[in-house]
């Protein structure tokens, strides 16, 4: 396949960028009015069936070239279902804006495992934009942290929920790391397997284990998980339904981006992106929930951290641009 221009990469960064940010508030708004109960896994559903959308572009309609490892790409789709499980989890104990906090050291895990695993250097000046990003972004839980002792917001029992939390959601971004690099391991070693082909595997995949998993459990309690949780909540159903069609339609976009980025700039760069996510999510928390949560406000240490993401995303552009072949771009 011949190499995309600058702008269509561009273009698809900012696609990647901006549904990746609506994706984590509409979860969370979703979540406050009741419709995701955690045991049901129901927001896991978009995302999977946003990616078999992906069929109704062009490129996904080619077959699968022989020499591709079906066994590498169930293991894939495995390893995504659930990374994708635990961050859903872990969006709803700790609140989206310090989830984000937590996402972005994808990018630090995602470096690491590129190194060892698909031997792709890291360059001095590329470590040093990601251990800004992350020193950023680090200085936000700070922030989160000295907001709930101050107003002793949080019960002993929330605190728990909080820890346990973020233990889900650092498990859930190795998983994710994980499942970037065998992307773009699977990309990289098969240059006619189309993006969007592996996209449409991973979503059906994913489809086919979450319908299971519907069958045994949501589907059964239907009644006392979705639909008394929103009534508990003070939810409208056709809020939370029309929220769900968003995300499935916000998910087909960001997906179509996620493996044109994973084959173009590979796994580090996209998980850079999801450190401008953060800032991004920050910022529209702050809005959207600052009254209801205090904890989602903006803040002054929330404010120097998006100066340094914005710091660590330059200086890691730079080493990009500086890197020879055979490095990570």
């Amino acid at each position: 396949p011949g190499v995309p221009s600058r702008f269509l990469t561009r273009v698809q960064q900012v696609n990647f960028l901006v549904t990746g940010i609506f994706t984590t508030i509409c979860n969370q708004i979703i979540f406050n009015q009741g419709g995701a109960e955690q045991s049901t896994l129901l927001l896991s559903l978009p995302t999977y069936a946003g990616m078999l959308l992906v069929i109704i572009l062009p490129e996904s309609r080619q077959d699968l070239p022989l020499n591709v490892s079906h066994t590498s790409i169930l293991g894939t789709s495995v390893v995504d279902v659930v990374a994708n499980i635990l961050c859903v989890f872990g969006l709803q104990l700790v609140g989206s804006g310090m989830y984000q906090v937590l996402y972005a050291s994808v990018v630090a895990m995602a470096a690491i495992q590129t190194r060892a695993f698909l031997g792709k250097r890291v360059s001095l000046i590329q470590w040093m934009g990601i251990c800004v990003m992350i020193f950023g972004l680090a200085i936000t839980s700070l922030g989160g942290h000295q907001q709930y002792k101050k107003i002793q917001e949080l019960q002993n029992e929330d605190t728990v929920h909080v820890f346990v939390g973020i233990g889900i959601t650092l498990m859930g971004c190795v998983a994710y790391a994980s499942s970037y690099v065998l992307g773009e391991y699977l990309l990289s070693t098969n240059p006619t397997l189309p993006p969007q082909r592996l996209c449409i595997q991973i979503g059906s995949i994913g489809c086919v284990l979450l319908a299971v998993y519907f069958s045994m459990h949501t589907i059964p309690k239907w009644e006392v998980l979705v639909t008394q949780n929103i009534q508990k909540k003070g939810g409208h159903f056709t809020h939370v339904a029309t929220l769900y069609g968003c995300l499935v339609a916000s998910s087909f976009l960001h997906n179509w981006a996620h493996f044109f980025l994973l084959r173009n700039t590979g796994a580090v760069s996209t998980g850079v992106l999801q450190s401008l996510r953060s800032i991004g999510v920050f910022v529209v928390s702050g809005v959207l929930f600052c009254d209801e949560y205090t904890a989602q406000c903006m803040t002054p240490l929330k404010t120097v951290a998006c100066l340094l993401v914005s710091c660590g995303v330059v200086v890691y552009s730079v080493g990009s641009q500086m890197l020879p072949a055979g490095g990570v771009g």
